[in-house]
């Protein structure tokens, strides 16, 4: 609008942006990075992509993008490795996320956390110096972000928990207008939705999560 804002310092950052420029005038198609299908292939069949350089599936929107950070490229190494090999494994689509420590406080974003359609609930604990924000399409988490001390436990608990809800796409019910009263009480939520059970049997290969005791 105009307006002017007085600062000591200005931080402009875009994050990765994988190396594309050998692959011109190769029939390999590159967009933001290179175009994969469900089974990470490129354009070129036998040529596969992963990791910080592969534009693959958003878990939660569906939407091709360069996800750069260290759990989508393990999980896009197997899948690569595993098709490769000849197995014939899809990737279910990998969970934006983004976790950082600035000035003691811990800041976790999980899903799509700027969808303008979603409905947003918030919560601010300013003697505790936590804040949460939660988008939800219809009763199903779709994006998390939260900012706490990182010396309390109980931050580190609901960073998990809250990735869980978001990953998992389990819908909440009721827990959902709970939530909207306690947005800090994210235990309760969690485990009414049963979200470990759904968890627990997915794996990358979708090979069945083997005994403790095997």
């Amino acid at each position: 609008d105009g307006s002017t804002v007085e600062c000591d310092a200005v931080i402009m950052a875009t994050g990765i942006r994988p190396n594309l420029e050998w692959l011109k005038g190769s029939k390999i198609k590159v967009n933001q990075g290179i175009v994969v299908d469900d089974h990470l292939r490129s354009s070129v069949p036998n040529v596969y992509a992963a990791g910080d350089v592969a534009e693959a599936k958003n878990l939660i929107s569906g939407a091709r993008e360069v996800h750069a950070i260290e759990p989508t490229a393990m999980e896009h190494g197997r899948v690569v490795a595993a098709n490769m090999a000849g197995k014939n494994v899809a990737h279910p689509g990998s969970l934006l996320m983004n976790i950082v420590g600035v000035a003691g406080l811990d800041i976790a974003s999980f899903g799509s956390w700027e969808d303008p359609k979603a409905e947003v609930i918030t919560g601010l604990e300013e003697g505790r110096h936590a804040y949460r924000k939660y988008l939800f399409q219809g009763d199903r988490m779709v994006g998390a972000i939260l900012v706490s001390p990182n010396a309390q436990t109980w931050s580190g608990n609901d960073l998990g928990m809250l990735k869980g809800l978001v990953q998992s796409g389990k819908g909440l019910g009721a827990w959902k207008d709970w939530l909207k009263k306690h947005p800090f009480e994210i235990r309760k939520p969690y485990l009414a939705s049963h979200t470990v059970a759904a968890l627990l049997p997915k794996t990358i290969l979708n090979a069945p999560t083997p005994s403790p005791r095997a």
